[in-house]
């Protein structure tokens, strides 16, 4: 498991609206001078794809904007996050690149959609 921690002052579960949760393509294919496609394995383990959407109040949405910038470098960095489909403790996880920080402004808080992916173990 990774070292850095989900916070424990954001929302542990993420909207049910929104939350989405599939495996990835398992395999990558390459093309060949002549003859059939290679194909191998992309990982040793299984990958999911998340998408997580949190309701954060001002004061969470600062918590997470210092998380996600300091904590977790811009994103690149793993972390431990609160699995919201299984009492089996935390995933570690990554943020793909194309999450969206900011989020939007909704009322006196903010949206923010996560895209995460599993790390193979």
């Amino acid at each position: 498991m990774a070292n850095i921690a989900w916070p424990p002052g954001l929302p542990q579960r993420p909207l049910q609206e929104g939350f989405a949760r599939k495996v990835v393509n398992q395999t990558l294919s390459s093309p060949t001078g002549r003859g059939r496609r290679i194909t191998r394995a992309k990982f040793t383990g299984r990958v999911e794809a998340i998408t997580a959407t949190y309701a954060f109040t001002a004061a969470q949405y600062l918590i997470f904007q210092d998380f996600f910038f300091d904590a977790l470098g811009g994103g690149p960095l793993s972390f431990d996050w609160p699995d919201p489909d299984a009492e089996l403790g935390p995933l570690e996880v990554l943020i793909v690149p194309e999450t969206d920080p900011e989020g939007k402004r909704q009322g006196l808080g903010y949206l923010v959609t996560l895209k995460l992916e599993t790390v193979p173990y």
